[in-house]
């Protein structure tokens, strides 16, 4: 590791399972932030990425997701990072004037966290700031794994060894509200249908490209649009069905989705959920 403890560094977390996955974020990453000026690290357990501007951190036997990444913040020297994950699909030009402006400011304020992407849902305390506040510690999201400043002692303190991502994102919340972390995230300019379309500093198709492990069809429909590959033999697209279960349907509608389901995947062998786009 090359860098200095006080400079800011890209933190990728990712797996060999989403090795696919890579190619496309980078294609992605290369369009909208091609003069970024930080070094970058994608975290995996054995496999490889060439690129340019991209240094692969191994964690070889250790595989579980809070241990890898506890693993490679005890390696990097830099006390602060720029966490992301391997499927936020940058879809706006991120301007360097305005990271660097947002990161003085998450050292001037002695920052915890400063989420880069906003949640909608979020009321967040007034600080006098115009571009962000202060996240509420009641909040069910508390600690978020999306886009984010981290001091990188705060981040090592709230990791338990053996949790999953998902596990730590649940369980991190009440570790730091214990603590009494400062947490703090941008303000959401925009309205959740116009999220993809809202202008601030890291703007990345809605949440995540991927959800339960399959690609979501904005995300097809959006790399079609751009003429990004995705290899739909290694991961499949959700359906139209799936896309709705995990939205916001009633739970009596999930549950009638899940028992037909369940039926054509016992005797006509089709998982509904996942039915290949056409």
């Amino acid at each position: 590791m090359e860098e200095s403890k006080d400079e800011l560094v890209i933190l990728i977390m990712s797996c060999d399972a989403f090795s696919d996955v890579w190619e496309p974020f980078f294609t992605l990453f290369e369009k909208y932030w091609s003069d970024c000026p930080f070094q970058i690290y994608l975290v995996c357990e054995t496999k490889a990425f060439i690129h340019s501007k991209v240094q692969v951190i191994n964690t070889h036997q250790v595989t579980v997701w809070s241990d890898m990444l506890l693993t490679v913040l005890k390696e990097i020297k830099s006390n602060n990072i720029l966490f992301l994950l391997e499927d936020y699909f940058l879809n706006k030009t991120i301007q360097n004037e305005e990271i660097d402006l947002l990161y003085e400011n998450f050292k001037l304020i002695k920052a915890d966290c400063l989420r880069l992407y906003p949640m909608l849902s979020l009321p967040l305390l007034s600080v006098g700031s115009n571009y962000f506040g202060r996240v509420d510690s009641n909040e069910t999201y508390f600690v978020s794994t999306q886009a984010s400043f981290w001091r990188k002692e705060a981040l090592i303190n709230l990791i338990v060894l053996g949790e999953s991502g998902w596990d730590f994102e649940r369980n991190a919340t009440f570790r730091a509200r214990e603590t009494k972390m400062n947490i703090y995230s941008i303000f959401a300019i925009t309205t959740p249908e116009n999220l993809d379309k809202g202008d601030y500093p890291i703007r990345y198709l809605y949440h995540t490209s991927i959800t339960r492990g399959k690609w979501t069809m904005k995300t097809i429909n959006f790399c079609n649009k751009n003429g990004i590959y995705l290899d739909l033999n290694k991961r499949k697209a959700n359906s139209y069905l799936d896309q709705y279960y995990m939205g916001n349907s009633p739970i009596w509608v999930k549950h009638l989705i899940d028992f037909v389901n369940c039926r054509t995947k016992k005797y006509l062998n089709i998982d509904l959920r996942s039915y290949p786009m056409k």
